[in-house]
Protein backbone atom coordinates (compact mmCIF):
# COMPACT_ATOMS: atom_id res chain seq x y z
CA UNK A 1 0.00 0.00 0.00
CA UNK A 2 1.14 3.56 -0.85
CA UNK A 3 1.88 5.64 1.73
CA UNK A 4 0.19 8.91 2.07
CA UNK A 5 -3.26 7.50 1.22
CA UNK A 6 -6.40 6.19 3.29
CA UNK A 7 -7.27 2.45 2.42
CA UNK A 8 -11.02 1.18 3.66
CA UNK A 9 -11.43 -2.51 4.35
CA UNK A 10 -13.37 -4.32 2.62
CA UNK A 11 -14.67 -7.98 2.51
CA UNK A 12 -15.22 -9.08 -0.99
CA UNK A 13 -16.24 -12.49 -2.10
CA UNK A 14 -14.77 -13.69 1.38
CA UNK A 15 -11.50 -11.93 1.18
CA UNK A 16 -9.97 -9.07 2.95
CA UNK A 17 -8.71 -6.17 0.70
CA UNK A 18 -7.79 -2.84 1.63
CA UNK A 19 -8.93 -0.08 -0.92
CA UNK A 20 -8.54 3.49 -1.80
CA UNK A 21 -12.34 5.14 -1.06
CA UNK A 22 -12.72 5.04 -5.17
CA UNK A 23 -11.98 1.48 -5.19
CA UNK A 24 -13.88 0.43 -2.65
CA UNK A 25 -17.19 2.47 -4.20
CA UNK A 26 -16.24 0.67 -7.22
CA UNK A 27 -16.26 -2.69 -5.73
CA UNK A 28 -19.39 -2.43 -3.44
CA UNK A 29 -21.43 -1.46 -6.48
CA UNK A 30 -20.32 -3.95 -8.81
CA UNK A 31 -22.93 -6.60 -7.82
CA UNK A 32 -20.59 -9.55 -8.99
CA UNK A 33 -19.76 -10.95 -5.79
CA UNK A 34 -21.01 -10.33 -1.99
CA UNK A 35 -19.61 -7.11 -0.66
CA UNK A 36 -19.27 -5.64 2.60
CA UNK A 37 -17.72 -2.61 4.21
CA UNK A 38 -15.59 -3.78 7.13
CA UNK A 39 -15.03 -1.28 10.05
CA UNK A 40 -11.39 -0.57 9.58
CA UNK A 41 -9.59 2.08 8.25
CA UNK A 42 -5.87 2.86 7.57
CA UNK A 43 -4.97 6.50 7.31
CA UNK A 44 -2.07 8.60 5.72
CA UNK A 45 0.46 7.49 8.30
CA UNK A 46 -0.38 3.69 8.44
CA UNK A 47 -1.84 3.87 11.57
CA UNK A 48 -5.72 1.76 11.75
CA UNK A 49 -8.67 3.06 13.03
CA UNK A 50 -12.23 2.73 13.39
CA UNK A 51 -14.63 3.76 10.00
CA UNK A 52 -17.45 6.38 10.64
CA UNK A 53 -20.50 6.87 9.45
CA UNK A 54 -19.49 9.48 7.36
CA UNK A 55 -17.12 7.29 5.45
CA UNK A 56 -19.36 4.22 5.19
CA UNK A 57 -21.93 6.92 3.58
CA UNK A 58 -19.15 8.25 0.82
CA UNK A 59 -18.39 5.01 0.20
CA UNK A 60 -22.24 4.16 -0.54
CA UNK A 61 -22.81 7.45 -2.66
CA UNK A 62 -19.92 6.56 -5.10
CA UNK A 63 -21.45 3.20 -5.55
CA UNK A 64 -24.88 5.03 -5.78
CA UNK A 65 -23.98 7.34 -8.54
CA UNK A 66 -21.95 4.39 -10.29
CA UNK A 67 -25.24 2.13 -10.82
CA UNK A 68 -27.08 5.71 -11.87
CA UNK A 69 -24.52 6.28 -14.58
CA UNK A 70 -25.16 2.75 -15.87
Amino acid sequence: MKKGKVFYLMVVNGDERWMTLQEAGKIYDSGWFPVKIEGRVMDEDGEQRPITDEERKKIVEIANRRSESK
